[in-house]
């Protein structure tokens, strides 16, 4: 355990040295009150539990896609997706595949301003992109990668 003594000063004056464990900070970036590495740990244990399967079916409602053109993207076949429905949980892979889905689609929900222009862009063939649909780039992380870049240059305004 990592531990980093915290000074008090009162009037210039130390009153007090406490330990302050350093795995229990959340470092937050300054001026923001945002947390640095927000929900690392917390992500990283929820892929590996696997998620539940409504998180599947919420993904594909946000989207606006029918639950079998997600389950594409995600590799995952209709009838291991009907065993996931029933058990009510993804395995740690299919959760990973949901993660970066998820992922990528609130960038664009950032970067196109509302869930409704994200949904149609993920949708509309886009030239950077060969004119094909950035949703169908999702079936493997290198295609992730690339719309994550174009809609990052998207946000500071590079055309590609």
């Amino acid at each position: 355990m990592q531990t980093k003594a915290k000074t008090s000063v009162t009037k210039g004056k130390v009153v007090g040295i406490t330990r302050v464990n350093l795995n229990d900070v959340t470092p937050t970036i300054p001026g923001t009150g945002k947390d640095f590495l927000p929900k690392k740990n917390k992500d990283i244990e929820a892929v590996l539990n696997g998620y539940p399967y409504n998180e599947f079916v919420a993904l594909a409602e946000d989207i606006n896609l029918p639950i079998s053109q997600l389950s594409k993207i995600a590799g995952i076949a209709s009838s291991t997706l009907n065993r996931r429905e029933i058990k009510g949980k993804l395995t740690a892979p299919e959760s990973d595949r949901l993660y970066l889905t998820r992922k990528v689609f609130d960038l664009a929900v950032e970067v196109t301003g509302s869930k409704e222009n994200a949904r149609i862009w993920m949708v509309t063939p886009q030239i950077s992109l060969n004119n094909e649909k950035p949703i169908s780039y999702l079936r493997t992380i290198p295609g992730a990668d690339i719309v994550i870049n174009l809609l990052y240059a998207m946000e500071y305004g590079v055309y590609l």
